[in-house]
């Protein structure tokens, strides 16, 4: 499928249920709940955030990383989402936590709005497994070309679940033109040091 028509039903699909994004997939469960909080710990213990770390969230829909990731005093995040919706969701939530940061942008992962080498810390959480894997290179390519020198890039890639016979029903799905969400809660985090 092209990356054009991607998009647009990822727009469409995620607009569409932005408001009660998180409530289906991350709330109303004590081991939802418990996921998020280990999830949150997780991302902490990779990339350690100290004041002054400027810290991208690939993919932020409702800022569930990036309003974690804020909270953490003299760091600057910014959360970069394709849809207008999710973002402002997490706008809400930014506002009633009380935050400044973090900045929310609308924009594309597959070309990224920001310089070559501006972050210290580039993460994708909950993101590329939604797409197929033959997107991913060039999602982790404009990762790396604004992650600085010796930065630390985090993928998740969610669970084995999310491959496999998962990949396979996206995929199925989307030929059909129907964007729904599917995913794992296994936890596949990968960070490197670039």
């Amino acid at each position: 499928m092209p990356t054009d028509e991607l998009d647009r039903q990822f727009r469409k699909g995620y607009g569409e249920h932005a408001t009660l994004y998180d409530n289906r997939r991350f709330s109303g469960n004590a081991t939802r709940e418990q996921y998020t909080q280990l999830e949150n710990g997780l991302i902490d213990d990779l990339i350690q955030p100290q004041p002054g770390m400027v810290i991208l969230d690939v993919g932020t829909g409702t800022g569930r990383a990036s309003i974690a990731l804020a909270r953490n005093a003299g760091t600057q995040v910014i959360g970069l989402d394709l849809t207008m919706e999710m973002l402002q969701q997490a706008a809400s939530k930014r506002d009633a936590a009380g935050l400044d940061s973090p900045a929310l942008v609308c924009g594309n992962a597959r070309a990224l709005p920001f310089p070559n080498d501006t972050f210290d810390v580039v993460l994708a959480i909950r993101v590329l497994h939604i797409f197929p894997h033959v997107h991913w290179g060039a999602f982790i390519d404009e990762m790396v070309r604004v992650l600085k020198p010796g930065g630390t890039l985090v993928v998740e890639f969610d669970s084995p679940l999310a491959g496999g016979v998962w990949a396979i029903i996206r995929e199925t799905v989307w030929r059909l033109g129907n964007c729904s969400q599917f995913g794992g809660w296994g936890l596949d985090y990968r960070s490197w040091t670039c």
